[in-house]
């Protein structure tokens, strides 16, 4: 894995401490994504509840479905 703009680059050849710095930033990444889908689902919960959000709009009839 390279980091273009950082210039770090990580293999599985890496010293402890690239390995250690590549582990954190999964971390990070994988806690700030969990975050925001928890954020999202508030407000689309919020936004049902105000009748403002409705899903999205079924494509097929309930006779094209089976």
């Amino acid at each position: 894995m390279k980091f273009l703009m950082e210039g770090q680059i990580y293999s599985k050849d890496s010293t402890p401490i690239a390995r250690l710095m590549l582990g954190l930033l999964g971390s990070v990444a994988e806690f700030e994504r969990s975050i925001i889908r928890e954020r999202q689902s508030k407000g689309i919960a919020r936004a049902k509840e105000r009748g403002v959000c409705k899903g999205r709009a079924r494509v097929l009839t309930d006779d094209q479905f089976t």
